[in-house]
């Protein structure tokens, strides 16, 4: 054991001297956690940038429930809306398939009644310039707000099926 138990394949369990001193330590690697996920990257930021030149109100690194989110639409009218900046980590590995956290946190947060809008890294590196960044986001948004739209119409026809069965 020691400092070099910690490189052997075989995981060898980490012995502490007191209870205090190990409850501590899981305190700090918790918060050293918390820090690295809401840390934002440049590619987070041009995507929050290219919403700054639309105009449109939002929040970075917002909370919901436990999960955290990139950006959170403000503007009325769309404040069900979610972006996901989806980089290369919430990817299979080489890959344009989702991995399974990113299916995850997409599912949960749409099964809460969030709109998710997933700009993949790949597609925004295809943007040459602010004014492309722009149309995806216009392109993205509008089919975001569609999704909803079709979502409220199953739901009302669902709600008017149900109403006319004989109770």
């Amino acid at each position: 054991e020691g400092p070099m138990a910690a490189e052997n394949p075989k995981r060898v369990p980490l012995r502490w001297s007191s209870p205090k001193i190990r409850k501590r330590a899981r305190e700090e690697c918790a918060r050293i956690q918390a820090l690295e996920k809401q840390t934002t990257s440049r590619f987070h930021l041009s995507v929050a940038a290219a919403l700054d030149r639309m105009n449109i109100s939002h929040i970075n690194e917002r909370r919901i429930g436990t999960w955290c989110i990139d950006i959170h639409i403000t503007e009325p009218g769309l404040e069900h809306i979610i972006i996901e900046a989806d980089g290369p980590t919430h990817y299979l590995h080489n890959s344009t398939v989702r991995n399974g956290p990113a299916l995850l946190k997409h599912k949960a947060l749409a099964d809460l009644g969030w709109t998710i809008v997933s700009v993949p890294y790949f597609e925004w590196n295809e943007c040459s310039n602010a004014a492309t960044e722009m149309a995806f986001m216009q392109r993205a948004l509008q089919e975001a707000v569609r999704r909803k739209e079709n979502q409220l119409q199953q739901h009302q026809e669902l709600l008017q099926q149900h109403q006319q069965q004989p109770h």
